[in-house]
């Protein structure tokens, strides 16, 4: 289920004959009888902050909610202004909501409802300039209790746990105190500082589930330590806005900061933010496999061993020496190219957590002959890059190159089909440069071997033209 459409409402209301509103009414939908312009608007300032301290909805006005039948349950709506609606709901929410307000055209009363949609809010708790606090529970709008208000607070990074002398409800029989982490080491202890696991990187990991941990929450930080990897877990998930696919790129947010402040000027942390992109950065530098965040009520960051990459450590290492400073995105870009053959935007978009022309200026700027390390195959959007010579050399070995230097022949139909999609049509010629097959007589008839074989009754392609003007466009 999910937020309703003005669709979904209209074919709803096709079921009055058998049913009532109430009948019809979810966790995100909400009939409500009309009873004046002034006193509903107080109503849908109730219910935005209701919705918006869950998972959104939206409020139907004009229609009786107890009545059996179209006729008699839709009344319809008069005399209001929705401009004047929807800067009232803005006016009289706190935080301040921005809602849709719009109208829906029925054949019964007045011909008129209006709709409230209200989306999920991204810093709640929500509450009304009265301070009327609720949250949408099933069908009703239910009063915040203390707790629920606070964790909501917590959860959203509005209430700064760690700044508070005294906390009501903090579980004191274990002698436990808020401003006192519980860490407790599972399996085994920390190996002693070496590449397996380097300590600044079990450091950072740990001061980051103790700074950004929620504290309302009673569970421990974990740090499980196995022999192929370390795994430091917090309870409470991610801060509002925080994801598994954007924590690299999202501007840094701190739940505790009167916490991250105190760890800062003792000298545990850096600067916010910082501490994240070491992790990476340092892992990756020794060639290990990429951290793993996870999300789902805790935030998990697992840290891989793996075998020591010699070759990956040493090449870092002497770019680094040679003042070519690689940077999270170049690390991430080279250990990828360790165990594939080449990367397209769309799949570094992915790796980098960055938009596909993000990612696709990040490759060019890797292939750039002076300090990039990558080549580029092919001359459109659908380009493919792979290592270089020298980096494939030193990080693979001698005779990688020879095997890197080709596309793959089973990713020639989609990288056309792409080619296609972006520019309308390929002719011969960009088909040869786009899977880079070269200028030679017998790359020209693979090239139209290929065609044929796209552009035959099954294929995708359609061929116009003839001679020197024929080209290929979608069937």
């Amino acid at each position: 289920m999910s937020i309703p459409t003005n669709e979904d409402v209209v074919a709803l209301l096709d079921h009055l004959g058998a049913l009532t509103a109430d009948d019809l009414e979810t966790q995100w939908l909400d009939f409500k009888p009309w009873q004046g312009a002034k006193d509903d608007m107080k109503i849908a300032v109730e219910y935005a902050a209701c919705f918006a301290n869950a998972e959104g909805g939206v409020a139907v006005f004009g229609v009786a909610d107890r009545t059996r039948g179209r006729d008699k349950a839709i009344h319809g709506a008069a005399g209001y202004d929705l401009d004047v609606w929807r800067r009232g709901i803005f006016d009289c929410t706190r935080p301040n909501l921005e809602v849709e307000v719009t109208e829906l055209a029925v054949p019964e009363g007045t011909g008129r409802l209006v709709i409230v949609r209200v989306p999920r809010g991204l810093h709640p708790p929500y509450g009304t300039t009265q301070g009327l606090f609720k949250q949408r529970i099933g069908k009703n709008c239910m009063p915040m209790d203390a707790q629920s208000f606070v964790r909501s607070q917590v959860a959203a990074g509005t209430l700064d746990w760690s700044a508070e002398r005294e906390h009501p409800g903090a579980d004191r029989a274990d002698l436990h105190q808020p401003g006192q982490p519980r860490v407790r080491i599972a399996d085994r202890p920390l190996p002693s500082p070496h590449p397996a696991f380097p300590v600044e990187v079990v450091r950072e990991a740990v001061l980051n589930a103790v700074t950004h941990r929620n504290y309302m929450d009673p569970g421990e930080v974990l740090v499980r330590h196995t022999a192929d990897q370390l795994a430091v877990s917090s309870p409470g998930g991610f801060i509002a806005g925080i994801t598994t696919r954007n924590i690299l790129r999202h501007e840094p947010r701190s739940r505790n900061k009167t916490l991250a402040g105190a760890f800062e000027k003792l000298g545990l942390v850096e600067r916010a933010g910082i501490g994240r992109r070491r992790i990476f950065e340092t892992t990756l530098s020794y060639g290990k496999r990429i951290p793993e965040y996870e999300a789902d009520g805790w935030v998990t960051l697992r840290i891989y061993d793996g075998s020591f990459d010699e070759r990956m450590a040493t090449l870092v290492a002497r770019w680094r020496g040679e003042g070519r400073e690689m940077g999270l995105d170049g690390l991430l870009v080279l250990s990828f190219l360790r165990d594939n053959a080449f990367i397209d935007a769309a799949g570094a978009a992915e790796l980098l957590q960055l938009s596909k022309e993000g990612a696709r200026t990040v490759l060019d700027q890797l292939a750039q002959p002076e300090a990039g390390f990558l080549e580029r195959l092919g001359r459109t959007k659908s380009a493919t890059f792979h290592l270089s010579k020298g980096a494939a050399g030193d990080l693979l070995g001698r005779a990688s190159y020879t095997r890197l230097r080709g596309v793959n022949p089973l990713r020639y139909s989609e990288l056309v089909r792409e080619f296609v999609a972006d520019h309308g049509s390929i002719t011969p010629r960009d088909c040869r440069l786009l899977l880079g097959l070269g200028e030679s007589p017998s790359a020209k008839v693979e090239t139209s071997r290929y065609l044929k074989k796209w552009s035959g009754d099954t294929g995708f392609l359609r061929r116009e033209g003839g001679g020197k003007h024929v080209r290929y466009v979608a069937r």
